[in-house]
Formats: C-alpha cells, structure tokens, sequence
C-alpha cells in the first residue's frame, strides 16, 4: 500500500514499526497528530489505539486477503479525499521521529518538501532497464522511506524487500534476483568487502551502491570495490531525516571515495566554527549547515528545540565537517561524539578507518574511554586469530597513538556493546 496516500487525509498508516513503539509513544503521536483514520494489517493490529481510529484493512496469517485491485481501490479513496481537503504547499504531509536522542519529538516535512526530494533529479537511475533494488533498510525510517521506497519506485525500481539485514538471504537476493542497485550504510559496506561468502558472481550485476547515515571508510569502500565489475559506480551521499534526506551527493565518486560531495541542487552549504559561528574556509574542521527547500519546517510542538536548530533558515546538522579547495564536503563525525582528549578533539571515526587499516583487524569500535585527568579513547578490536594485541600495540600510526595515550587497544568481547551505545548515544 503507499505511504503517500494514506497520508494525505490527516491519516496514520503504522504497519510493523508499530510492534516497535512504546504505548506512550503511540499516545503522544496520536495527540499531537489529531489523527482521524489509521489502518494497520492485522498482525499489528492490536496495538495501543482506540478501536475509533483504527479503520482500514486487514491482512494477514489470520486475516482476510486482499488482492492489489481492492488495494488500488483504497488508495485511490486517499487520493479522492486529498482533493476534496484541499492540501496546499506548505502543509504538514509527514510525522518521521528523528534519529537523534537530543529532540525525541516528531519532525514535520511540508508537501512541498517532500515532493522537492522524491523527485529530485539525482535519483533517476539513468538506464533504460529495470533497477533491481534490494530492500534492507527500514521503511519507517526516512533514508528507507524516500529514497529506497518513494524515489525507486516513481522512478520505475523493482523493490525485493527483506524483514531484516540476514547474511544469508541477503547474498541469495544478490545472486538470484540480478541486484543492480543497493541503497546501504557502512556496516553492510565493510560486510560486502570483507565476507568471504561474497563474490564477484553475487554482485556481477551491480551497477551502482550509494552508502548513506555514516562516514563510510575509504579501505572499506576499496574492498568492495574488488569484487565489483569495472563499470561499477560508488557514491557516498549525505543527508539528515530533517533534511528529507540527502542534501550533499558526489558527482564522481569514483575518482574521491572519502567526499559526499556538493550541495545538490538549490541546495547550500557552510562549515562554521562550532565555538563562535564564524564561517570557516577550505580544509577548516567545523559544524555543517545546511539550507534549502528540503529542510524540515521544525520539530512539531517543539519550538525550542527548533529554534536551536534552524537559525536564520540554517540548519545546524551537529555533524564535523570540512570542504576542500575544489568545494566537496567531508563528514569528519558527530559533534556531540568527539572525544577530548588532552585538550583536543578526537573523532572516534577517524580513529576506526586507522585501525581499519592494519590487515589483522577485521572491524573496530571506538567510544570515550575513562575521563581521568587527559581523557582517552577506548577501542573494541575484533582481531583476526593471527594477530596478538602486542603485535597491534607496535605497529606504526596505532603504536604512537597508544604510547601517547590516545587509544587504548583491547580485544574484549564488547565489542558489539560498544557498538550499540555509540548508536544509543548518536544518530
């Protein structure tokens, strides 16, 4: 069913996220909402809303069937209702929550902004054939909502979506469904690379892979590259959910595999000193902003949190950056997830693509580790079974980052903990 018509008439549609939604979650959204419709299928049907909302179909193991006509059918009552309402540019057409813990309230993404990035001309596939997308990410949220699901499909995309990222049914729709396109974020850029399973049978189809929501590293990005055909394309976009998403894409990233590129169209861009908001020049670190049609109108019900992050029509990203003297943009980190370290400002994403590197580390993690006097960065190592943490301790760059007490090195099996609370902790 889409999306795209069921919220058109002040409507809620909520299939499997909503088995993932707290009951004051759910009851929040529905207040701040006033929603008047809201449809589910019936797995999902028994969560926390009134029985005078929850109108629709229902589908499932246990429920009636509904064939794509009557589905058709329904979509097309969405769209009827939308004339009659009388929707304008400007107005509300999305709730997406943010992945941020900073400003846990919903963002509001007016018709024209939404319209502005799905059919924004750096997403048509170019080609003549059929796109063949494999659907790992989420639908619920905004990199999987518009640009896997709304932009793929305007744009002709044949979607193969799967529940959940599953090694192995997800080399299998590699292989046999003929993948020509993948929408991705770093972790599932080193998985490509580095799993053994993975040839260059699996991906002699791919045409091109865009890595979004984090810094992917340069080697990671390499590996993948080996296993790829010649005519492969990589980009590496840049994009908040209060963005709609993406506002910074490479032209070529084949030639630059560490930028996300420039400003997309109508679409500005500055570094400014995170201290004093001055506007930085070429290869000075700072905080990206971002200004254009695609920027969210602000948090819903939230102004404060809106006016500390959209100044003069700027939104303040939290996010490290720098541009060089050609005008791409770099994503260094998050603001909010350096880590000072004798004074200084450590990015722990930096520090991952240097341990990356060594050809005995299989992955790494790194968080603040004790504060102390001088604070410290702490990785979590996942070492392949020839390597010893005294061999990682005396090798070259790691060596003189350990003696000087900006990392220290370990091989404890937290290493997926550490994982989670950088993802609990940042965006």
């Amino acid at each position: 069913m889409s999306p795209e018509a069921t919220l058109k008439i002040n409507s809620t549609f909520r299939p499997q996220s909503l088995s993932h939604c707290k009951q004051h979650t759910l009851e929040n959204d529905l207040n701040t909402t006033g929603v008047r419709y809201s449809s589910s299928c019936h797995p999902y049907a028994d969560v926390p809303i009134p029985d005078s909302l929850l109108h629709g179909f229902q589908c499932g193991l246990t429920g009636r069937s509904y064939t794509f006509s009557k589905l058709r059918e329904l979509c097309k009552k969405f769209a009827a209702a939308l004339l009659k309402s009388g929707l304008k540019p400007g107005q509300v057409v999305a709730l997406i929550l943010p992945n941020t813990p900073d400003y846990p309230s919903r963002l509001w993404v007016p018709l024209r902004r939404a319209h502005c990035v799905h059919c924004h001309p750096a997403y048509t596939q170019g080609d003549l054939h059929q796109d063949v997308l494999p659907a790992i990410l989420p639908f619920f949220h905004i990199y999987g909502f518009v640009i896997i699901m709304m932009s793929s499909l305007r744009h002709g995309g044949k979607l193969v979506t799967l529940p959940r990222f599953e090694p192995n049914s997800f080399i299998n729709v590699l292989e046999t469904q003929k993948s020509s396109v993948l929408y991705i974020v770093p972790p599932i850029v080193l998985f490509l690379g580095s799993h053994p399973a993975i040839t260059e049978h699996h991906v002699k189809h791919m045409r091109i892979i865009t890595s979004g929501a984090a810094p992917a590293g340069a080697s990671d990005i390499e590996r993948c590259f080996l296993k790829m055909p010649k005519s492969f394309i990589f980009m590496q976009a840049y994009g908040l959910t209060e963005t709609s998403p993406v506002c910074l894409l490479p032209r070529n990233t084949n030639k630059n595999l560490s930028t996300v590129g420039a400003p997309t169209s109508i679409t500005k861009a500055k570094i400014i000193d995170t201290s004093t908001g001055k506007i930085l020049g070429p290869n000075e670190h700072g905080e990206l902003c971002i200004y254009g049609p695609q920027v969210m109108q602000g948090y819903l019900n939230n102004p404060k949190a809106t006016e500390e992050t959209i100044r003069d029509g700027w939104l303040h990203t939290g996010d490290i950056g720098y541009y060089d003297d050609e005008g791409l943009f770099y994503i260094v980190d998050r603001l909010k997830e350096l880590i000072k370290v004798k004074g200084f400002q450590v990015a722990p994403a930096e520090l991952e693509e240097l341990l990356r590197t060594h050809p005995k580390v299989s992955d790494v993690a790194v968080i603040g580790g004790p504060m102390q006097i001088w604070g410290s960065a702490l990785a979590y190592v996942i070492r392949k079974e020839d390597v010893t943490e005294d061999e990682l301790k005396t090798t070259s760059a790691i060596e003189w980052l350990h003696s000087n007490s900006w990392l220290e090195l370990s091989s404890l099996k937290l290493f997926l903990k550490a994982r989670q609370e950088k993802s609990c902790d940042v965006s």
